[in-house]
């Protein structure tokens, strides 16, 4: 079959070990939210964290952090101002959505809370949360604006978790933000939350993921990817009109995909031992990996790219290795 053209400068190719995609999948049992009053609730309670969603003033309960989607649809689109105070969200005229700190009957209206923890726990009465990771095509801004005008940043995407301080939250309330993002499409945010504990020291949650849907697009996308685990499948450049055009092709059959909705997947059969000399690469001597083979092997998937459209050399480069939004795997090659 062959899987449709696409123009890209970066070429992303999804590929999954046996066991198949994390994160969110249509099908389960999602609720989506845009607008309302939602609160992320971190609590503490005989030494375990959780977290939630809370949108009882929205009418919508007590949320579950992993079956929720928060929705930002087009009414939170805005341009971003000449003001030079708000340059951080991107030049000026762009777009860029916002959940803002004062409620609307039409948006998404989002806070941080840990009033569920009783007073007395934690040094100062206070919880401190940080944003560690973010997965999503664009950044957030987690800021609120103070009384003479200026911009007070809490979460800043763009900043490493190692070197960002991150909110404290009091015990006996919440505060309400403005959370913009630059780009539309899905992102999942993941935060962790510590405090100090009298006489014992600091504690810190596991992370967790909150799901982000931003834009006029599915908040829960059809994430059910056709997937090749076998046989030959050849990734080919070509060059046309100047521009880079990959192709795949598997098969004989010529039926049309979009590339961005195919997963590779590398089945158990192909999971080798490691050797113990001449493969260090691969990981210690005895440990597993999972390998695609080079040669046709029945039930394996063989993957080899093709250059043979392409005039003038090309020199590929895996520039990076990370998750795509809601869980899957992307390996990005560049030219």
């Amino acid at each position: 079959m062959k899987i449709q053209c696409v123009n890209i400068k970066n070429i992303l190719c999804w590929m999954t070990l046996a066991g198949g995609c994390a994160g969110l999948l249509a099908g389960e049992n999602w609720t989506v939210v845009s607008k309302g009053h939602h609160n992320l609730v971190v609590d503490y309670q005989e030494e375990e964290w959780s977290f939630e969603i809370d949108g009882t003033d929205a009418g919508n309960g007590i949320l579950g952090i992993d079956t929720t989607v928060l929705h930002l649809t087009e009414d939170a689109r805005l341009s971003v101002p000449a003001n030079a105070k708000f340059s951080f969200l991107g030049e000026s005229g762009s777009p860029v959505w916002i959940a803002p700190m004062t409620e609307s009957p039409i948006l998404l209206l989002m806070g941080l809370s840990a009033a569920p923890i009783d007073p007395g726990v934690f040094v100062n009465d206070e919880v401190n949360i940080k944003l560690t990771g973010i997965e999503g095509p664009g950044n957030l801004f987690v800021y609120t604006i103070q009384s003479n005008g200026d911009v007070r940043m809490l979460l800043d995407s763009t900043q490493s978790p190692e070197t960002t301080s991150g909110v404290k939250l009091a015990l006996d309330g919440h505060d309400h933000q403005n959370w913009a993002f630059t780009e539309a499409r899905h992102y999942e945010l993941r935060f962790q939350a510590s405090g100090q504990i009298p006489g014992t020291g600091f504690v810190s949650s596991e992370e967790v993921t909150v799901y982000y849907a931003v834009g006029d697009i599915d908040p829960v996308p059809d994430m059910g990817p056709t997937i090749i685990n076998e046989g030959d499948t050849d990734v080919a450049l070509a060059m046309v009109n100047d521009e880079l055009i990959l192709e795949s092709f598997w098969g004989i059959t010529e039926q049309g995909y979009d590339p961005l909705d195919v997963v590779y997947q590398v089945n158990p059969s192909s999971q080798i031992i490691v050797p113990d000399s001449g493969f260090e690469f691969l990981g210690e001597a005895g440990s597993r990996a999972w390998v695609a083979p080079e040669q046709d092997e029945p039930g394996k998937l063989v993957q080899i790219p093709d250059l043979r459209r392409c005039r003038a050399a090309l020199h590929l480069r895996l520039v990076q290795l990370g998750r795509l939004p809601y869980g899957r795997n992307i390996e990005t090659l560049a030219m």
